[in-house]
């Protein structure tokens, strides 16, 4: 498996058009992404030693990736929902 830090962001209509940003503080594959409000958020994955337990997220503003909290386990994760007010 390769993992990777880097990223790379596309308009949805423009999908064949992407832009590097920030790389992601912690290396990881087959994660969870959401949008909320103006930020990614990145959840769970793996790497090269297993199951992830982090969180992370993305700011446009300032192109930078921040630690947000780890999850109560490191098992690999079923689902992940997004709700919105």
């Amino acid at each position: 498996m390769e993992t990777s830090r880097q990223t790379r962001v596309s308009r949805p209509y423009k999908i064949s058009e992407s832009s590097k940003v920030a790389s992601m503080n912690q290396r990881r594959v087959d994660f969870y992404l959401a949008s909320i409000e103006d930020m990614l958020v990145a959840v769970g994955g793996r790497n090269e030693n297993g199951a992830l337990s982090s969180v992370e997220t993305y700011s446009p503003k300032t192109d930078s990736w921040s630690y947000v909290a780890g999850l109560p386990s490191s098992e690999e994760l079923r689902s992940v929902s997004t709700a919105f007010r």
